[in-house]
């Protein structure tokens, strides 16, 4: 299996397309012109296509990464498949970089974002279960955070309130560990964000050169 890029030359800061193709290497995938294949059908990324596309998807975003690009706008409407599993990431118009240019207006992009944007596209594939356990996390921590304001409450009772009955005042719960690694996603930006349009149904494209005979 292989992984292959190409970029148009022509515009090397503000690609328009991102090819990233893991496919068996064989003289027909070698048919790329500045980011399109021999397929003729296309369709958006969604989070009910099989597993190995979305690793492909996941791929193809972390050798874009390994470039020091930042994609800015990882939305599944940008990430493409062909009908033979070629992966294209499409819509570069936010791209941001690690060796930015300001005659070309490339911002810089920082190490955080590499992550984040890599979280986010897991979440919205879904791969491996990413979006349930990210609705976990989030869950576990909105409840917590009710938990220690009542506690909070319960301590401004005991002291504005002298003598005022609150019984015994549960300890804190400290944020873990690994959360402070990996914060939560707050529970506004999970569903505005990281989750929208990952239901939508996903659109289908045919490239307008096909024939009527490839198509029937």
């Amino acid at each position: 299996m292989t992984l292959q890029f190409r970029t148009i030359p022509e515009a090397p800061y503000k690609a328009s397309l991102f090819l990233a193709s893991s496919v068996p290497h064989s003289p027909r995938h070698n048919q790329h012109c500045y980011g399109i294949t021999a397929s003729n059908f296309w369709m958006e990324a969604s989070p009910t296509m099989p597993n190995v596309l979305k690793k492909r998807a996941m791929d193809g975003l972390e050798m874009l990464h390994s470039q020091g690009i930042l994609h800015g706008d990882i939305e599944l409407c940008h990430v493409l498949i062909s009908g033979d599993g070629v992966i294209i990431l499409i819509d570069f118009q936010l791209i941001r970089s690690t060796n930015p240019g300001e005659s070309v207006g490339l911002e810089m992009a920082e190490e955080e974002e590499f992550c984040f944007e890599k979280c986010l596209l897991a979440i919205k594939l879904d791969l491996d279960g990413a979006r349930a356990c990210e609705c976990q996390k989030t869950e576990t921590f909105i409840q917590r955070t009710k938990r220690n304001k009542r506690r909070d409450e319960l301590w401004k009772r005991r002291t504005q309130l002298e003598g005022a009955r609150t019984g015994y005042i549960l300890p804190y719960e400290e944020e873990p560990e690994d959360e402070k690694i990996e914060p939560p996603v707050h529970p506004h930006d999970l569903q505005d964000t990281w989750i929208r349009g990952s239901h939508a149904h996903p659109a289908r494209i045919i490239v307008p050169r096909a024939s009527g005979r490839i198509l029937s």
